[in-house]
């Protein structure tokens, strides 16, 4: 990534009822990171219950396209705990 540019990020935060609940999102996110396009960093870490998404991009074109990708698989994950929670 060239950091010579202007970069343009986020650091949103995922509340979870469970450690447990926030480490199965974080390895359920894991493709997906992996596969952002290039020019983007990111970085997913756990605070306790918290997951901790950081995503820096060269422009803000590849920052909505990595979000997107990142809101929809997280999109997918909290059903799946609704379920067991019920």
């Amino acid at each position: 990534m060239n950091t010579n540019c202007c970069n343009v990020g986020g650091h949103p935060t995922v509340p979870y009822s469970y450690s447990v609940d926030a480490e199965i999102a974080c390895m359920y996110l894991g493709p997906v990171v992996r596969s952002l396009p290039e020019g983007v960093y990111s970085e997913i870490t756990i605070d306790g219950k918290h997951l901790n998404i950081l995503l820096i991009a060269e422009n803000s074109h590849l920052l909505d396209i990595s979000v997107a990708a990142l809101l929809h698989q997280l999109s997918t994950v909290f059903p799946v705990y609704e379920d067991f929670q019920a």
